[in-house]
């Protein structure tokens, strides 16, 4: 199966945590969570917002699971499920979920025919956690006109009659006792790093899960070039199918593929063939892989439904395939600037200080030991709301250090590397245990994007160089 995980915004986390659950709404229910009483979530965001628009009450991660597991018993389900939420959200509280099961032939909400089954996990959960302390308003809290705090008598919010509106908090009042939201949630690496997580723990229950589509589709959602989104990815999937097929030609060639490895093909059709698809789509034109005469060909049409049927009758029955039009060429005021940038990147290459350009298999030893250094303090004192200890700052610093120092062409090449050597920690323990292992992995997911997407030291960074410059 191919994986899949996507993650929305919540305005109502209990009328979604609702809908998830109702049996009337959804076609087959097949596991679910115990239920959670929203209602304290939503009144503390609603009594805390800082603007006149609503809080966000939560998020919701949309997670696919192999179509094989709809045979298991609901007690194996079950657990399966609350283990992959736990991994996705990094915390086994504050949460529900509900496993769906939609049938080949059924209609999906967008009204097209489901031609496979499938079965998938709703998790609802809010980004903040319930908190044995409970504070209290010191003073009076008013709101603004416009539901903000005011700051000033002047500002509050008045009546009909000019007065003064009631205020929102009382002083003696509870706050709710909530934590702020964790703000590893808005981070940029989240959500690859939820999923990275996710893959690791489907695997360890046995799941294959493949490469991703090499052409990605769009987001299609409900907005007037939805019906036209529509028709470009059902080219896409076209596309991609056609792409399978190249790349079994590939591997079944012994002079292109000796070790007849289905992997190693994807590299060869990510450098020739989807620069030019791609291409195709920035031109809002439909793409064409066929294969014509014996020979692949990449066109494009205005019309999906043109490009799909060429696509479909390409290298199949005896009809010939549909004429192509060829992809449009490069320009030359395009060709320039490509040629500009590759020169930009080179120039950057040459005036990088020395420590931008050291070797990074001489430092991967070092790098692979801090990780481990770090790894261990983390799940030895999980962080809370992500809030490190001195000793874990410490390993934390030690280890992005070493980071900063590979050069940017290296960084990608040394975060496979690093995420491989993640993969490998392991945690058989029990609820408790299983927490401090993801909390671990998600401070180790944050130092890694922290410590590549920093500068190198040296001239060319922002900083000078040591020993020069000296007056």
């Amino acid at each position: 199966m191919k994986s899949f995980a996507r993650v929305t915004k919540l305005s109502n986390v209990g009328g979604r945590a609702d809908y998830i659950t109702d049996p009337q709404r959804q076609e087959n229910i097949v596991a679910s969570s115990p239920t959670v009483d929203w209602k304290p979530y939503q009144d503390y965001e609603a009594a805390n917002r800082k603007s006149g628009e609503k809080n966000n009450e939560g998020r919701e991660v949309m997670i696919v699971l192999p179509n094989e597991w709809e045979t298991l018993p609901p007690a194996v389900l079950s657990e399966r499920a609350q283990k992959i939420a736990v991994a996705a959200i990094s915390k086994d509280t504050d949460m529900q979920w509900a496993v769906h099961l939609n049938s080949a032939g059924t209609k999906d909400p967008k009204g097209r025919t489901r031609e496979v089954d499938n079965l998938h996990l709703h998790v609802v959960f809010s980004e903040r956690s319930k908190s044995g302390e409970i504070s209290h308003y010191d003073r009076d809290v008013y709101h603004t006109d416009d539901g903000k705090v005011a700051r000033s008598k002047a500002q509050r919010a008045k009546d009909a009659d000019g007065n003064d509106k009631p205020p929102v908090h009382r002083k003696g009042d509870a706050k709710g006792g909530f934590t702020p939201k964790d703000k590893g949630y808005k981070e940029y690496g989240w959500k690859d790093g939820m999923k990275s997580r996710v893959k690791a723990e489907m695997e360890r229950m046995g799941a294959t899960i493949e490469p991703p589509d090499l052409v990605h589709q769009r987001h299609e959602g409900k907005g007037k070039d939805a019906q036209k989104i529509r028709a470009f990815n059902d080219t896409i999937r076209e596309a991609n199918k056609q792409l399978d097929i190249y790349a079994a030609e590939i591997v079944q060639t012994p002079q292109l593929n000796p070790q007849h490895d289905k992997h190693s093909v994807r590299p060869v059709l990510k450098e020739r063939l989807i620069p030019r698809l791609l291409a195709v789509l920035k031109e809002h034109l439909f793409p064409i892989l066929a294969k014509i005469d014996g020979q692949w060909k990449i066109g494009s049409s205005d019309v999906a439904a043109k490009a799909i049927e060429t696509m479909r009758k390409s290298g199949g029955a005896a009809a010939r395939p549909a004429p192509i039009h060829a992809a449009r060429p490069q320009s030359m005021a395009e060709r320039i600037a490509q040629a500009k940038v590759e020169a930009d990147k080179r120039n950057a290459a040459r005036s990088a200080p020395p420590e931008a350009r050291i070797d990074p298999r001489a430092l991967l030893g070092e790098i692979f030991a801090a990780q481990s250094e770090l790894y261990e303090k983390l799940k030895a004192d999980p962080p809370s709301d992500g809030r490190l200890t001195a000793a874990q700052k410490a390993a934390q610093n030690r280890f992005c250090g070493l980071l900063r120092k590979i050069a940017p062409g290296d960084r990608e090449a040394v975060r496979g590397a690093l995420k491989a050597a993640q993969s490998k920690f392991s945690e058989h323990g029990g609820a408790m245990g299983s927490m401090a292992y993801y909390k671990a992995v998600i401070e180790l997911d944050r130092a890694i994007e922290k410590g590549l997407s920093e500068p190198p030291p040296g001239r060319g960074y922002g900083s000078r160089d040591r020993g020069h410059g000296e007056r």
